[in-house]
């Protein structure tokens, strides 16, 4: 059996010999077991032209600051991915400096999973010296050990830029730095970074990162055309419906590229109806409309002349999502976005589009693309959801303290707080090594139109104080703090708190679903601190 799959492999890797773009999957799992595992390790080794690698759990951060080995764990995973590479495969490799929220900086990856950064760089700007130094080090690691003939620096950290436009340069002298220092020893290396094409259709957008894209060797897009509504959300263009969903974008694709190289580096097409109830919204699937999307892309991929694209997965993880809680989990619930985009359904069965998929890794691509039924201009930007509705007239702040004793947080151990005019006095007595902390339930509600945090504060000791406010389904956002002997105001638009990667569900601040709020001092942890220390917190309120 083994004889025959390696010779019907090599007959279709031989057919595809004489196609200009490569296709291929990531080879993520549609369940944990080793059966799943191999499974799906012979469809992507069988079916594919080009093997792609898709690294977005975080970074090695002590490992790859301090010049030491990989965790074991991270190195064994690496060792099993890299002997899973079919020899003389092209390989595509995708890592990246951000956390899956696509604009945090990545958490820490170990032998236990994914755990917050070092402090040491935990908060720091993407183009700190240290930042630039670690990833630079973690690509190069990856480049020898995988060995890609094309490299993504960046997966979509394009949405950065339409998200977090604030951030974009910091990110885009990270992202030049390594470019640089990677080419220098592998000049033959094609690197670039992964856009979501349905953010970079928004002109300003496009616009900001034109410089960046003019620096790569190729443009990377993320695609998924059956999940348009969720994007709206964020205020991406909307999409049209059925085929016009991806064939206006790919004419406005080929334009805005013009001779720069175009690299699908993740796609996919739901075959299942989805509903994202905390967004409220209800994504269509369709069998055909899969096969479709599929047929048509390799058609725009002749013409246009694209470097590769890779199916996200090639098998519907219905039995993993199961295992991690079904629809029971709130936490599951962005699974559902790209639960059904295989070509073989939950028990393995081929799918309409598995066809047309051989068929392009073939090269068997018959006659052009349809034109489009309207202009490949970028629609207008949908609205993004925290601005659905617009503010009442008069509507009163929420004022979280402190006007009286009600408002004051409950205390950790260690430390106390009371009343000190119209602020929260917060006393830490240093001992041991853990953190300080003090939290408060709410105990009312912010409206959906809450746009902004104010706060007034004060130390008399150096430190950062991090403040944590937290939603009902337990996904968490923080700021921190720098006080100083002087009062100091800080005025933040809720859509630029960080998320906390460990507590992270779908990634967008709902301000109507705010429960808790959490102030926390690591300085007995980080730095040994002893000794007391007084913060005072006043004038703080969201509206």
């Amino acid at each position: 059996m083994r004889a025959l799959l390696g010779l019907a492999a090599g007959l279709l890797l031989a057919a595809a010999a004489g196609a200009k773009t490569l296709w291929g999957f990531t080879p993520f799992p549609y369940d944990f077991t080793p059966e799943a595992v191999t499974r799906t390790n012979e469809i992507v080794r069988d079916n594919s032209s080009i093997y792609a690698l898709h690294l977005d759990d975080g970074l090695p951060w002590e490992a790859v600051m301090e010049g030491k080995p990989f965790p074991k764990k991270v190195q064994k995973d690496w060792d099993d991915w890299a002997r899973n590479i079919p020899a003389g495969r092209p390989v595509y490799l995708a890592i990246t400096p951000l956390a899956k929220d696509r604009k945090s900086l990545a958490p820490s990856h170990g032998d236990k999973g994914s755990e917050d950064a070092p402090w040491s760089v935990k908060f720091a700007d993407l183009d700190d010296k240290k930042i630039k130094k670690a990833f630079t080090e973690y690509a190069r690691r990856a480049v020898a050990q995988f060995k890609p003939t094309y490299l993504n620096i960046g997966i979509e950290a394009g949405e950065m830029a339409s998200r977090e436009p604030k951030k974009w340069r910091k990110f885009e002298e990270l992202y030049r730095h390594v470019y640089a220092e990677l080419k220098r020893d592998n000049p033959n290396l094609k690197i670039g970074i992964s856009f979501g094409l349905q953010s970079l259709m928004k002109p300003d957008v496009a616009e900001r990162v034109k410089s960046l894209v003019d620096a790569s060797d190729y443009i990377g897009i993320s695609f998924y055309p059956s999940n348009g509504e969720f994007g709206e959300k964020f205020g991406d263009p909307a999409l049209a419906p059925r085929e016009e969903g991806w064939r206006q974008p790919f004419d406005w694709l080929k334009r805005y590229a013009g001779n720069k190289p175009i690299a699908i580096c993740e796609t996919g097409y739901g075959t299942q109806d989805a509903e994202i109830k905390s967004f409220k919204i209800k994504m269509r699937g369709d069998n055909n409309l899969q096969a479709a999307y599929v047929r048509e892309m390799a058609q725009y991929a002749a013409r246009d002349n694209w470097l590769f694209v890779i199916w996200f997965l090639p098998v519907d993880y219905d039995k993993l999502y199961e295992r991690m809680g079904g629809s029971k989990s709130a936490g599951n619930e962005a699974n559902l976005l790209w639960r059904n985009i295989g070509f073989f359904d939950g028990n393995v069965n081929p799918k309409p589009g598995w066809e047309e998929w051989k068929r392009a890794v073939g090269g068997k691509v018959g006659g052009e693309p349809p034109k489009p039924t309207a202009a490949a201009e970028p629609p207008k930007p949908g609205k993004p959801q925290r601005e659905k509705a617009a503010p009442s007239v008069g509507a009163a702040p929420t004022e979280i303290g402190f006007s009286s004793e009600r408002q004051l947080f409950q205390a950790g151990p260690g430390t106390r707080a009371s009343l000190d005019g119209d602020a929260m006095l917060w006393k830490i007595d240093y001992k041991g090594d853990d953190w300080a902390w003090a939290y408060r339930e709410l105990g009312t509600s912010v409206p959906a139109t809450a746009r902004r945090m104010h706060l007034r504060y004060k130390s008399d000791r150096d430190g950062a104080v991090f403040v944590q406010i937290e939603e009902n389904d337990g996904e968490a956002w923080f700021l921190m703090l720098e006080p100083s002997k002087d009062w100091k105001d800080v005025d933040v638009n809720l859509s630029n708190l960080q998320v906390d990667p460990n507590k992270r569900k779908d990634g967008v601040l709902q301000p109507d679903r705010l429960s808790k709020l959490t102030i926390a001092d690591a300085a007995a942890r980080d730095r040994k601190a002893r000794g007391e220390r007084r913060i005072w917190l006043s004038r703080w309120i969201i509206d």
